[in-house]
C-alpha cells in the first residue's frame, strides 16, 4: 500500500481505490461506502461530458473524496 504522500501525488487506479474502500469499510462500516461508490459514478458521468476530464480519475476521486477529507482533517487538527 502506498503512503499518504504517494497517494496525494498520484491518483490511485480504480482497482486500488476499490481496495482502499474495502479496507475502510472493514475499519468503519456504514452507509458511507455506498455513498462513495455513488459519488464516484456521478463524477464519472460528469467527466464523460467533458473531453478534458478523465472519467477514470473522476471515478476514483469521487470514490475516495470522504477518505481524503478524513485524512486531511486528521492531519490538520489542532
Amino acid at each position: 500500500m502506498k503512503n499518504l504522500k504517494e497517494l496525494i501525488l498520484e491518483v490511485p487506479s480504480v482497482e486500488e481505490a476499490k481496495i482502499i474502500l474495502d479496507e475502510g469499510s472493514k475499519l468503519n462500516p456504514g452507509l458511507w461506502i455506498d455513498h462513495s461508490f455513488y459519488a464516484g459514478q456521478a463524477a464519472q458521468l460528469i467527466a464523460r461530458e467533458d473531453r478534458e476530464l478523465d472519467e477514470n480519475i473522476a471515478l476514483v476521486l469521487g470514490m475516495l473524496h470522504d477518505i481524503w477529507k478524513k485524512i486531511w482533517s486528521n492531519k490538520h487538527e489542532t
